[in-house]
């Protein structure tokens, strides 16, 4: 059975390297969705190896910035994101120019999501994107005190001059 393991990883290894991405044998994964203790030969790869037998959210591992694993493990990976996402929000609110804290947003942090977004499975990022756009539209809004409700921008009451 080693040597199919060995056989699977020098397969990848070369498929992986024609499309340009230079491959690390020690940072090797192997999951299986069924679960379960490792297969023969796996165990000798290492112990961060086999993700299959361990809690559901950390079954799993993330490759090239995208999540795959088990549901649990994707909604843990989406919350650990929100999390270093909402520190580059909380320092926009502190930046002295409106249009800097602007272009920020708009360029840096409204597309961080964009790959895991392409990448996962609609039922499983899910937690994330909405997680996400409701922290997004939360510094919109306490930046610039709009209201957004649906799309539509709701501007504070002013005492309008006559």
């Amino acid at each position: 059975m080693v040597v199919v393991i060995e056989v699977a990883i020098a397969l990848v290894v070369g498929k992986v390297s024609h499309c340009g991405i230079a491959t690390n044998v020690g940072e090797t994964r192997i999951y299986n969705t069924t679960g379960g203790p490792a297969p023969c030969g796996v165990a000798e790869l290492g112990e961060e190896v086999w993700h299959s037998d361990r809690p559901l959210p950390e079954r799993g591992f993330t490759a090239l910035g995208v999540p795959i694993g088990h549901c649990d493990y994707v909604r843990e990976w989406g919350q650990r994101r929100l999390r270093e996402e909402q520190a580059l929000l909380d320092h926009l609110q502190h930046l002295p120019d409106l249009q800097c804290a602007w272009l920020l947003l708009l360029m840096c942090a409204s597309t961080r999501a964009t790959h895991a977004l392409r990448n996962i499975p609609p039922e499983d990022v899910r937690p994330y994107a909405e997680g996400r756009d409701r922290a997004v539209c939360a510094a919109l809004q306490e930046r610039t005190h709009l209201t957004l409700i649906g799309g539509i921008t709701i501007r504070p009451n002013q005492a309008s001059p006559m």
